[in-house]
């Protein structure tokens, strides 16, 4: 993020500067700790990149503050409970004017510049406490009985963010949520069969138990199979089972870019692609992604990358031949 783009954006006054920027730099701290890159920040309009860096840093912010493995639920926990509380100040305009620690810094920094975007972008704050009560059910939550109850979290804790992001993709017409719900979900369902051992490693499981019985199968047994890396018959019918659940929410997500302003499309039609790419790499090696000797195909790395940044330069072409006075605007 830089002046020029703050400035494109409409965002003034220093001290709102400074939170837009520290914000940038907690999202490019956050994407060299995954071994990723900002490049996709790209593929939006100049006058909307800071207001998609302030929304994907608090994303990843405090789901890394709910994720971090080397403290305990009591500490994140109380991180979660001292963000919000910043965040409630910020509403109020009383931040504090010289903040006590590192942690404080970033959360007010945070709390400022999302407050900021959700007013100017006239999206629903009084919804944010009750995602953060999500995020804190998640935090002592280990494994879901049914479908439904994953679902409960996927509605909150994944959707809920992504109606806010809606109306900055410049959504269209009553029927862009639903694609969107379809997309998300598709997105969410592929990370959990993606992560499914990193997330076991955390004392997680994202794959309903009411699934593993279809399947003959318990938690113990899928832990002791991703253990030795001798993956069952039964492990990987349960998987091409939910890749076929993941599959279906993706094919009805397809419709979501149509629903989008035109400036907004590469990037979810990049992240439908992207998210394709890992559900047939995991079809591809029959779900031998679980196991501890995994890695990842050459040809799925550079299809990713070679896919990524055609969709920047794609997007890039898109921006700067669409009329500034047709792109979607902030409301504030």
């Amino acid at each position: 993020m830089n002046e020029r783009e703050l400035q494109a954006a409409g965002i003034h006054g220093p001290e709102l500067r400074q939170a837009y920027l520290h914000c940038s730099g907690l999202l490019e701290a956050q994407a060299k700790a995954r071994g990723s890159g900002t490049q996709i920040r790209f593929m939006f309009p100049v006058e909307k990149r800071p207001y998609f860096e302030v929304f994907f840093a608090f994303i990843t912010y405090l789901d890394d503050i709910v994720d971090v493995r080397d403290h305990s639920i009591e500490v994140r926990a109380k991180r979660l409970d001292e963000w919000e509380t910043l965040f409630s100040a910020a509403l109020k305009d009383e931040l504090p004017g010289k903040p006590s620690s590192r942690d404080e810094e970033s959360d007010a920094a945070l709390a400022r510049a999302f407050v900021h975007l959700m007013r100017t972008w006239e999206l629903p704050l009084d919804e944010v406490p009750a995602w953060l009560e999500a995020q804190r059910t998640a935090l002592l939550t280990t494994e879901y009985q049914t479908a439904e109850d994953l679902e409960s979290f996927i509605d909150t804790v994944t959707l809920m963010p992504a109606y806010w992001a809606n109306p900055m993709l410049g959504a269209i017409g009553a029927d862009a949520d639903e694609a969107c719900r379809h997309a998300t979900t598709s997105f969410q369902l592929i990370d959990f069969m993606w992560d499914l051992r990193e997330d076991l490693n955390v004392g997680r499981l994202y794959l309903p138990l009411d699934h593993l019985a279809r399947f003959d199968l318990d938690r113990e047994t899928v832990e002791t199979q991703l253990g030795t890396g001798r993956i069952s018959p039964a492990l990987r019918a349960l998987m091409a089972f939910e890749a076929k659940i993941a599959r279906e929410h993706l094919e009805q997500g397809r419709a979501w870019p149509g629903k989008l302003h035109r400036t907004s499309r590469t990037f979810v039609d990049w992240e439908l692609a992207a998210n394709e790419m890992r559900l047939e790499e995991m079809e591809k090696c029959d779900f031998e992604h679980l196991s501890p000797r995994f890695k990842p195909s050459t040809s799925f790395k550079a299809g990713v990358l070679k896919r990524t940044f055609g969709d920047i330069a794609r997007a890039i072409r898109i921006n700067r031949t669409t009329q500034r006075d047709r792109l979607p605007r902030p409301v504030g």
